[in-house]
């Protein structure tokens, strides 16, 4: 036996691949496959082998001397070792993580510099695999396990934010379930290379190493105020939870986009939809899972204040939603949409417009008062101005659209009738021929006559007036009638403009939304060409080094379900996830077994070739 120079496993004699990480052992040892192994940083860290990369450095396993302690330790890349906000920043991320000692939370055991330069950092070593792994084989999780996840994760979270750190770049990837005492799902929180320290040690505020305006982060779990590079603080982490809980939940993400400006304009603009579960997946009553995620929905608010208040606050929330509806109680925010009633939803438009109450009022008013004012030598300007005077400004405008009580009520005076008056004056002129005349028979009768005379004129009159009574009233209705009508024309102007206001705020709105997703699209181009100019940089490495004699072929296998024994023309090659897998060219047969259920598939292997194939299992 002989152990690869890449990885130090153990390999069989005569064996042209190492199985553990596919390195051709051909080669010469070492340096030419990775130029890190052997590597002495410091005096007292020896690199074994790679595990990964970032975007500011590598991970190796390595070894602490003389400990003889397995450490992590991340190196800053060399072509940023000489830029002094890289390193600063990369101390930043050792003295953030080293003033946390929450367990779930990575440990870091050293930082310093070599005397080659070299910028590092030793961390825990850790057994197991990231969140975005277990979501990738298993798809949807039980919620008893999510919500046990994510409170060790709310845990670290709430420390760092006591701290004053905000984490930035929360995702899958940067959530390690280790393997502690047999026991998995042991969370560790990874990662704070772009941490946002608020204040040091003697809580004084840190000068920022982000310039204004500058975006860091993943597309996919970032907050709206995160994509603006405006500031940040707790409820941008608490944004990410939310996205992780209902990716967790549904298996998939709540926003889809080819490229990263689409999602970021998504979390900019458009909400989430409800998760969608196949019954495969569903691994809970619909119940709890609707109230979960109600809890993860009520973190994706685009305005943050609608969010929950810190970490501790999403942990409570999630543990409530798992523990059913006798535990919950009602902590809607005021600002959230969920809580507003129509009510309040007034109330919030009159507080951040007030005018717009006092407009519909002053319009109304100023109407009816050009209705009642009738035609005159003033103009409309004029009755406007006297309309807009201090007193109708007050808020607490009358909600009628009726005429004030002090304006005068509209009167119609019945015309004259010249008989009536005629027959009424000759009724008098008898009167005093009566009284004047001596008291004779004759006199009596004429008297009568005139009497009689007068009672009819009178008996006329009454009549005619009634008459004209009941046309005044039929036209002090009409009239009350169209100047209803008008008042309601009034009160629909008024909405109109309110209408037209709001729409013009809303256009302002998308302009300044369009241009956001402009700002992100040219920073986005710009990532990409610098993405592309890197590609090239390493594509054209790759052709100057010269092609390894590889003659055997290599298969990838992975399953739904990890640890199912794989066996490859009857040999025992492992279980899933199985990597490297060195074959000769031609056809070969792979049977996986689990647990006694049986799944064979045959495949074609070539020189050089890589077969990669999923089983069902």
């Amino acid at each position: 036996m002989k152990s690869c120079p890449g990885c130090q496993a153990a390999v069989e004699d005569g064996s042209k691949f190492c199985l553990e990480c596919g390195l051709t052992l051909d080669e010469a040892p070492g340096q030419k496959s990775d130029p890190w192994a052997g590597r002495l940083i410091a005096g007292r860290f020896q690199i074994i082998r790679k595990i990964g990369s970032g975007g500011m450095g590598e991970v190796f396993v390595a070894e602490q001397q003389p400990m003889g302690r397995r450490v992590a330790l991340k190196v800053l890349r060399s072509s940023l070792s000489d830029d002094a906000q890289h390193v600063e920043r990369f101390k930043r991320e050792a003295q953030a993580a080293s003033r946390l000692t929450h367990p779930n939370t990575i440990t870091v055991h050293d930082f310093g510099q070599g005397q080659d330069g070299t910028v590092f950092l030793a961390m825990e070593m850790l057994e197991g695999q990231t969140l975005a792994e277990v979501i990738e084989s298993e798809g949807a999780l039980e919620p008893a396990r999510v919500v046990r996840i994510m409170s060790q994760v709310c845990g670290s979270l709430g420390e760092a934010h006591e701290q004053g750190m905000v984490h930035r770049d929360l995702k899958p990837e940067n959530i390690f379930l280790a393997n502690r005492a047999g026991k998995t799902d042991f969370v560790k929180v990874l990662d704070f290379g772009i941490v946002k320290v608020l204040q040091d040690d003697a809580g004084g505020k840190l000068q920022t190493l982000t310039q204004a305006g500058a975006i860091f982060g993943t597309p996919q779990y970032m907050s709206p105020e995160q994509i603006k590079g405006g500031d940040v603080d707790a409820r941008s982490d608490i944004y990410a939870l939310g996205i992780i809980v209902y990716q967790m939940l549904s298996g998939h993400l709540p926003f889809a986009a080819s490229t990263a400006v689409e999602m970021l304009t998504k979390h900019l603009s458009e909400q989430p939809p409800p998760m969608t579960v196949s019954s495969a997946d569903l691994k809970a009553d619909l119940a709890t899972m609707s109230r979960l995620e109600a809890v993860a929905l009520r973190a994706l608010a685009k305005n943050r204040d609608g969010r929950q208040s810190s970490a501790k606050a999403f942990q409570d929330e999630l543990e409530q939603a798992l523990a059913g509806p006798a535990s919950l109680v009602a902590k809607a925010s005021p600002n959230s949409p969920v809580a507003a009633s129509k009510a309040g939803v007034s109330a919030q438009v009159t507080a951040k417009w007030p005018w717009i109450a006092g407009l519909v009022g002053l319009v109304s008013v100023a109407a009816v008062a050009l209705l009642l004012k009738g035609p005159s030598e003033t103009s409309d300007a004029d009755v406007f101005t006297t309309a807009l005077s201090p007193s109708m400004l007050a808020p607490s405008l009358a909600p009628s659209m009726l005429p004030p009580s002090g304006v005068p009520s509209v009167v119609v005076v019945p015309p004259s009738d010249p008989a009536v008056e005629s027959a009424a004056a000759e009724a008098e002129r008898n009167a005093a021929a009566l009284e004047s005349a001596p008291p004779t028979v004759e006199g009596e009768a004429a008297g009568i006559e005139a009497e009689r005379a007068r009672l009819t004129a009178l008996e006329a009159q009454a009549a005619e007036r009634l008459r004209v009574g009941t046309e005044a009233e039929r036209l002090a209705a009409l009239e009350a009638r169209r100047l209803e009508a008008q008042v309601a024309a009034a009160q629909a102007v008024s909405e109109r403009l309110v209408a037209e206001k709001a729409l013009a705020e809303a256009q302002a709105r998308l302009l300044a939304l369009e241009g956001d997703r402009a700002t992100a699209e040219a920073e986005a181009a710009e990532v990409q060409e610098r993405r592309s100019e890197a590609d090239a940089r390493a594509k054209a490495a790759r052709e100057r080094r010269p092609p390894a004699a590889v003659r055997y072929g290599r298969l990838f296998v992975s399953s739904r379900t990890a640890g199912v024994r794989v066996t490859v023309d009857g040999r025992l090659r492992g279980k899933t996830p199985l990597k490297n897998v060195s074959l000769a060219p031609g056809r070969h047969i792979v049977v996986g077994d689990l647990k006694g259920k049986k799944e064979s598939k045959s495949i074609e292997v070539r020189p050089n070739g890589v077969v990669t194939i999923r089983l069902g299992l």
